[in-house]
Formats: C-alpha cells, sequence, structure tokens
C-alpha cells in the first residue's frame, strides 16, 4: 500500500496560499486569495484530500467544497492520500497542482472553491487507477507544440501519440478514418490534455482512460459503455428524479429529462422501491420506464428521457445480475 501511495504522491513541489479571510467573500476576492503567497514560506504536507482541505481552510480563510463524485472516482475514495512540499509559491500554483495530481479540477463560486473530476474520470464510471491518475498528469503537463492550429482529427491524435512517444501512455483511435473529415481547431500553446477535451467539444468522439491506453471513440459508443455501469443501491420510496439524477451521478452519464416528462407520470408511480444488485444503468433504467411510463434513448450527448406512454400496473422492485 505505501508503495501504490507513493506512486500517487509524486513528489509535488510546490505552496500553497497565504493565510486571508474569505469567508463570506464573493468569487473575486477569492481569486485575489488564490494569486497571494503562502503565509509560510514552507509546507510539507501528508495525508488525505479532506485532510488537505482543512490544512489550507486554515491557512487561507477560504472553503473549498467537493463534489460527491470526486471519492466516487479516486483509487482508495476520501482515503486515497498523497504528499507534497509547497515552497514559494501561490495558493493557485498550488491548488492546480494538487488537482493535476488527482485528475481533479477546480471552480470558484460566490462562498467557496469547488472541487470535481475531471471529464475524463467522470466518463470512466468507476474508480480509477493510479496508473490512469499518472497518465492524466502527464497530459496535462506536455506542450503539443502544435505546427497547425486547424488540423483533422486525425492527425491530432497522430500528433499527440507522436508526443507521448517514450512514456508508458499511446492512444489508440477508435472514432476517426485516416481520411475523416472532422476538424479541431485549437490553441497554440495545448497541453495534450487541452487537446484531446476539443476533440470532445468539437466533434462527435470523446475519450478516456484505460491503463495504459487512451481510447478515443465516438460519444454514442461511449455512452452505451458507462449505461453498463454495475451499481448496487436501493431505493425506498425515492421520487424518481431524484432516482434518475443518482443515476446520472453513478454513471457519469448526462441525463436529460424533457420538460414536464416527470409532471405526466400518474403520481402513484413517481415513487421508486427499487433494488439493483450489481445491475447496470440501462437494466435500471428499464426497470424504472416500465414503471413510469418513461422512455430513453442514446444520444451524443448523453440519454434523453421522455415521457412515452402509461405505466404498468406492477412495480419494479429488484432487478440483479
Amino acid at each position: 500500500m505505501r508503495l501504490l501511495h507513493r506512486l500517487i504522491l509524486l513528489g509535488l513541489m510546490i505552496q500553497l496560499l497565504p493565510c486571508a479571510t474569505c469567508a463570506g467573500q464573493d468569487s473575486g476576492l477569492i481569486g485575489l486569495t488564490l494569486d497571494r503567497q503562502l503565509p509560510r514560506e514552507h509546507i510539507e504536507f501528508a495525508g488525505t484530500l479532506p485532510q488537505a482541505i482543512e490544512t489550507f481552510a486554515a491557512l487561507t480563510g477560504v472553503r473549498m467544497q467537493v463534489d460527491r463524485s470526486v471519492y466516487d472516482v479516486l483509487p482508495w475514495g476520501d482515503r486515497t492520500t498523497f504528499r507534497a512540499t509547497f515552497q514559494h509559491q501561490t495558493f493557485r500554483q498550488a491548488l492546480t497542482a494538487i488537482c493535476r495530481k488527482l485528475g481533479l479540477e477546480y471552480d470558484l463560486s460566490n462562498q467557496a472553491i469547488e472541487l470535481r473530476p475531471l471529464p475524463a474520470l467522470r466518463r470512466m464510471g468507476r474508480r480509477c487507477t493510479v496508473e490512469e491518475l499518472q497518465a492524466l498528469d502527464l497530459l496535462g503537463r506536455i506542450s503539443l507544440q502544435a505546427a497547425e492550429l486547424h488540423t483533422s482529427a486525425a492527425r491530432l491524435l497522430t500528433a499527440i501519440d507522436t508526443r507521448l512517444a517514450g512514456s508508458p501512455f499511446a492512444i489508440q483511435n477508435r472514432a476517426f478514418a485516416p481520411d475523416d473529415p472532422a476538424v479541431v481547431t485549437i490553441a497554440r500553446n495545448s497541453t495534450l490534455l487541452q487537446a484531446l477535451d476539443e476533440i470532445s467539444l468539437q466533434t462527435n468522439a470523446t475519450w478516456y482512460l484505460s491503463a495504459r491506453s487512451i481510447i478515443v471513440l465516438k460519444k454514442v459508443d461511449q455512452i452505451r459503455m458507462q449505461l453498463a455501469t454495475r451499481v448496487t443501491v436501493r431505493f425506498d420510496g425515492k421520487d424518481v428524479s431524484e432516482v434518475l439524477l443518482d443515476l446520472s451521478e453513478r454513471s457519469g452519464i448526462e441525463m436529460e429529462i424533457e420538460p414536464g416528462a416527470i409532471r405526466k407520470i400518474d403520481p402513484t408511480f413517481r415513487t421508486i422501491r427499487l433494488e439493483l444488485e450489481n445491475a447496470s444503468v440501462e437494466q435500471a433504467l428499464q426497470s424504472i420506464c416500465g414503471f413510469t411510463g418513461l422512455a430513453f434513448a442514446v444520444s451524443d450527448h448523453g440519454v434523453r428521457i421522455w415521457y412515452a406512454m402509461p405505466p404498468a400496473t406492477q412495480p419494479a422492485t429488484q432487478v440483479t445480475n
């Protein structure tokens, strides 16, 4: 276990942020605090992400919130540990480095800094491995050094794979033939991570990590893979909208519910009692739709849900594999 922990730590040499009281401040004032020096010149940290958040809040007065999905994707959840040395840097630099090591990103709200998983981790629908965190870290550190800012997706993937030469990681292109016309525009100073994310933003393909492979595939195929995510959970009298939200978060799939669809369900069938034992998210959706009269379909953007017809008269009670 110690060896695995050392792999995730990867010897951060960074610094945190100076002490400032940000409670009750807006995102602009929190942003100013992010760019100040830490109150101590040298800080050694060893512990979990919750402990790091507590330490940084005490140093800076800035509150940090963690999206519930963060601990669902880290290798050991909230017990995932790392070591870091923070020296002569700002809180923004430290926070950026920690997020890169743990596959996270952050945003500023009115009252706090919010941490959430990178999209690549959310798409996996499972806990990542240390090796996959290393891949994300590497992708975020290597510059693409692109000669062209407008290029085909296939050529861009070849360029990324070339930049990864000598590392343990490689691109698997399952989405674009060499003559595919899809074109991607990238910034001049893009990292490999940013270039891959631009492919997700600008084309009908996306990507995910699998051990040492960076797999690029069509979005519809990715979502179908996420629908196969296995879950074990019990819903005992939950509103159907809460159940769908829970399944969305567990699978990392965006579920778009047609306006008014939930209101069209007979009130008798809006309360879900369902026990899932190692069942796929798709099986769960099929059971819920059969009970409520909803229907669903897969698209490039996720799962679309609408009201189709009156439900069956018998409630779904259990789905097992």
